[in-house]
Parts: C-alpha cells; structure tokens; sequence
C-alpha cells in the first residue's frame, strides 16, 4: 500500500462498477444502477476537488471493480485501494496505514450526497474541540452519509463499512469505545428508489446548488428522464 494519509476518504462497501457483481437496485437496470453510484461517487469528488483543490482523496473499491474503472478516478490526487473482504483484520490496516496520524478524517459513504464545503468546515471545527470526539452526518433514513475523527477504533469502522449497516450497531460501537459523539442532520444516502425519488425533488431547488453542480445536475437529470413515469 502506498502510504498517503488524506484528509478525505471515500469507501465503497459493496461492488459499484461490476455489471455481475452489483447490487441492482430495484427499478434499475443494471447499466443505470451502475451509473447512478457512479455520478454521486464524481459528485463526491467534485465537491471536494473544487473546495478543497491541493487535498488527496483515498477511494476504496472492491477488488472485482478494478477492471472497470472510469476515467475520472484516475488522477494524481486520488489514491485508489481495493479491498477483497471487509473483515476487522483489513479494517485495522488501513486504520494504521491511512488513518494513524491524529489529523481530521472524513470518510463519505459513496452513496453519499447533501454535503457542502460549509458541512466540512463545521466538523473540522467540532473535531479540533477534542481528540476523541466522532462527527457522522445522519441521513433521515438512518443512514450514515459520513464519518470524521482524528483516531478511529477497527470496531466502529467496521460497523460504518458494514453493508447491511445497522443505526443502532454502529451508536453501540461508537459508545463503546469512550467518544464524544456529534451528529449532523438533513444528509441523503442514494440506496434505493425511495431516495432516488427524494433526489429528484431536492435537485429542483435552487439550494441543491452548493452540493451538486449544474454539470453533475445534468447527469442526474439523463437518469431522472429515463424514470419519470415512477418518479412523483
């Protein structure tokens, strides 16, 4: 592994480029779920490229997704790691190899969309309060959109990785380990149909601007077209 600590982080729990590995979402066919997680993945980084332009970001991908890469993930600033199993073993490596030098982190779930640089700048600020303390933006589905600390436990990272993340697993995780807890609101996580139909209405206002750029709107909207008879 090449040893870059970034500041930001993005992490995929589930294969997001494979055609026979994803996880289809329903109403989806499988070549526009795929595009779906890769736009709010782009989304992501662009949000944090245009904000943040001198910071890296680590991208963990499933192993089997390695072979479909886009191209917009192939930059000097973004740092691509392949995982094969999320197990705690994993988990405690890539804390000492990415996340061990006691500066703020912040890992966006993929799915991930909603935040703002001014989100960002809140939970550094909440973060230099005290070194134990853990900030996560909560979506309103009980998701977690994303995660900040200065030291993380394989425990807690293990339960925000999980694929079939459970709210209440992971606050037990989180109190276990002794932190002090921060929780952002009004987050979105794009899973299923329900969200994506949630999309679609908060992409129509004008404040969904400082999250999503007129060029990434567009992209949303081609997806938007294709489901509009489902969309209300």
């Amino acid at each position: 592994m090449t040893l870059k600590q970034n500041r930001f982080t993005i992490f995929a729990v589930e294969s997001i480029f494979n055609p026979e590995r994803i996880n289809q979402l329903d109403y989806f066919s499988i070549e526009h779920t795929i595009l779906l997680k890769s736009i709010l993945l782009q989304n992501t980084i662009e949000q944090l490229q245009s904000s943040y332009p001198e910071d890296g970001i680590n991208v963990l991908l499933n192993s089997k997704d390695k072979s479909f890469i886009p191209d917009f993930l192939l930059s000097d600033l973004i740092q691509l790691i392949y995982w094969e199993k999320l197990d705690q073993d994993f988990l405690s490596t890539i804390i000492e190899s990415y996340f061990s030098n006691n500066l703020d982190k912040i890992i966006f779930h993929n799915q991930a969309i909603g935040f703002t640089s001014n989100d960002i700048n809140k939970t550094s600020s909440l973060l230099s309060q005290q070194n134990n303390n853990i900030v996560f933006g909560k979506s309103e589905n009980e998701f977690i959109s994303f995660l900040a600390f200065c030291t993380i436990d394989a425990d807690t990272l293990t339960e925000f990785v999980n694929p079939d993340f459970n709210y209440d697993k992971f606050l037990s995780a989180v109190n276990r380990n002794d932190r002090f807890l921060n929780i952002l609101s009004n987050f979105m996580i794009i899973n299923d149909f329900k969200n994506f139909n949630k999309l679609y209405h908060e992409l129509s206002k004008k404040e969904s601007e400082v999250y999503c750029s007129q060029k990434m709107h567009e992209k949303f909207t081609h997806l938007f077209i294709e489901y509009k008879e489902l969309l209300k």
